[in-house]
């Protein structure tokens, strides 16, 4: 199995190249990882009792623990790509023309729920049909497929229950075309909401549901500018944070406060994702219509909990390196891993739980 392996604190963080996934270890842990990667079982075995004087059960233990990692390490899930006939669809149901910082694009769906999956975000870009736009991206729906296409050329296909990852890949291309860039040039993309404020960004992350939209909106109502919602690009050369346009998603338990600030709010569409989480698109009129890019002040994994008492952590680098790859695309190409690792030891990382949205304020002032 080859990686690569950078020191980041006390531990060490392997990146496995044929899978591009990643591995927070301690040390001790590593010696064992790495011994029984390079050498045969009996060869290892004599050297972690030898030279490093583990005891034989806790050998055998981490052995039966690497060949169960190890074939983690190197199992991916490949949804195999299927075929479409682009000439087989006469007809669109729904075709929309867009303007993303000074790009025009024009995307036709072959169905109401092709449409469904992208276009919300973007309603507020919408130009005229008369436009002659530069790119095309075509979302069809055949069956229980998804595929996209741009400019007649087929990127890929999803089942409907993957319909997240065609998402992703679709706004991957959208930044790309924006901002005249190619995939190689981004070292991440983080599930996370971004605002910014006299030159650096805020980056909020956490499991769905943690609160990452509303603490950004929060903010906007609050001298704070709207970088991105939910899709946060990071450039490779300069290691800037890059603003993406997409509306942001509210909560149906947090519409009734939202509404007093925001009454276009009221008039929106309620929309459901999965069986139980209810939303509205917030379009943001604060956001910037031309492109901005900026250095990242702080990464933040908060946690909206009702009753809490506000509580702001710093913590260690390998910490937050595993609470944000899980969630985000990292870039597979080897020159993007230690820039990517180096730009994350440079920003402090925080964990923060709250209750009250003005003490949540006053802690982001204060940083």
């Amino acid at each position: 199995m080859k990686y690569q392996h950078y020191k980041i604190g006390s531990n060490i963080v392997l990146w496995i190249e044929e899978t591009n996934k990643y591995l927070v270890l301690e040390p001790l842990v590593y010696e064992v990882f790495k011994c029984f990667n390079e050498n045969t079982k009996k060869v290892s075995e004599t050297y972690l009792a030898n030279t490093l004087n583990l005891c034989e059960q806790y050998i055998r233990e981490s052995y039966k623990d690497y060949k169960v990692l190890k074939k983690q390490l190197l199992t991916i899930k490949v949804s195999p790509t299927k075929k479409t006939d682009l000439a087989s669809i006469k007809t669109w149901q729904y075709c929309c023309n867009y303007l993303i910082y000074n790009t025009s694009i024009k995307l036709r769906f072959s169905s109401k729920y092709a449409k469904e999956l992208i276009h919300p975000k973007f309603a507020h870009l919408l130009i005229g049909s008369e436009i002659t736009c530069t790119h095309r991206f075509d979302i069809i729906q055949q069956s229980n497929t998804l595929f996209l296409v741009l400019n007649d050329e087929i990127v890929g296909s999803w089942l409907l229950e993957e319909a997240h990852l065609m998402q992703g890949k679709f706004a991957l291309l959208l930044i790309n075309l924006c901002y005249h860039k190619s995939e190689s040039d981004w070292m991440a993309v983080l599930h996370a909401s971004a605002v910014y404020k006299s030159g650096k960004a805020f980056v909020f992350l956490g499991e769905s549901g943690s609160g990452k939209s509303t603490a950004t909106t929060l903010l906007t109502m609050n001298g704070y500018k709207l970088l991105a919602d939910d899709f946060v690009p990071l450039e490779a050369s300069n290691k800037l944070i890059y603003s993406f346009p997409a509306a942001i998603s509210i909560k149906e338990r947090l519409l009734e406060m939202m509404e007093v600030c925001f009454p276009q709010l009221k008039k929106a569409e309620l929309r459901r994702k999965g069986a139980q989480t209810n939303y509205k698109y917030l379009y943001p009129k604060f956001a910037e219509s031309t492109s901005v890019s900026l250095p990242t002040r702080a990464l933040l994994f908060i946690k909206y909990k009702k009753g809490a008492a506000t509580n702001l952590e710093l913590i260690p680098t390998s910490k937050a390196l595993g609470l944000l790859i899980p969630d985000s695309w990292i870039s597979p190409l080897p020159q993007n891993v230690p820039s990517f690792l180096e730009w994350i030891q440079q920003i402090p990382a925080y964990q923060l739980e709250y209750s009250d949205n003005q003490e949540f304020i006053d802690v982001i002032e204060r940083l």
